[in-house]
């Protein structure tokens, strides 16, 4: 059976420990690389090829959307997977790049770490409950500042969303189809300006069910 590689980047070295044991058990995947600065991790991306580059927000040096570009430029397959504890809603949403594939707070569980590379890997995405509550609050903040208007349909949807209720959920209380509160959501996280990997967070498992 192939591996699953990885590569970890995190100027801790407890943090990086702690994610290489939660896949010390885990046959499937394999931690090939670990770095601790910005220019160390693009180097191991483009010499080793990883499937998977688990990334902190915060090292050296702040990884751009363009840093996350180049590394998928030297490793076309490469997949990202933000671990942080960043929370600046704003920031995230700069990072809604093609290569981010997911992002995890640090405060979880291994066990949630290791769902979302499972997700990644069957070509899903994966975002933390607590990271979608902080771009949807960021996109009320838009949709204040702006004052782009929702149908009734889509403020239901939208105002259960904030509360936190996952897609199935919605569907239940509002008596639509899971596809109908799928649609609706695509369209008010267009009208905040998220057109970009619009569905990343609409097609993580976890709000499927």
């Amino acid at each position: 059976m192939q591996s699953y590689t990885i590569v970890i980047a995190d100027d801790h070295p407890l943090v990086r420990a702690g994610v290489r044991a939660a896949f010390a058990r885990e046959e499937r995947y394999q931690v090939i690389g670990e770095a601790c600065r910005r220019y160390e991790a693009f180097e191991l991306v483009q010499s080793l090829q990883p499937d998977l580059l688990i990334l902190d927000l915060v090292m050296d040096v702040s990884p751009t959307a363009e840093w996350l570009r180049q590394c998928q430029q030297v490793c076309p397959r490469l997949k990202i997977l933000i671990l942080s504890s960043h929370t600046d809603a704003r920031y995230i949403v700069t990072l809604r790049t093609e290569p981010v594939a997911g992002f995890v707070l640090k405060e979880e569980a291994s066990e949630c770490l290791v769902q979302a590379v499972r997700t990644l890997e069957a070509g899903s995405t994966w975002y933390s409950q607590r990271v979608t509550q902080l771009i949807l609050q960021y996109a009320e903040e838009q949709r204040r500042k702006h004052h782009y208007r929702l149908t009734p349909r889509e403020q239901q949807v939208f105002d259960l969303m904030v509360q936190g209720q996952d897609n199935a959920g919605i569907a239940r209380q509002l008596e639509v189809s899971i596809h109908t509160v799928r649609r609706c959501a695509t369209l008010i996280y267009q009208k905040a300006g998220f057109r970009n990997r619009v569905e990343a967070i609409l097609r993580t498992p976890r709000h499927d069910t």
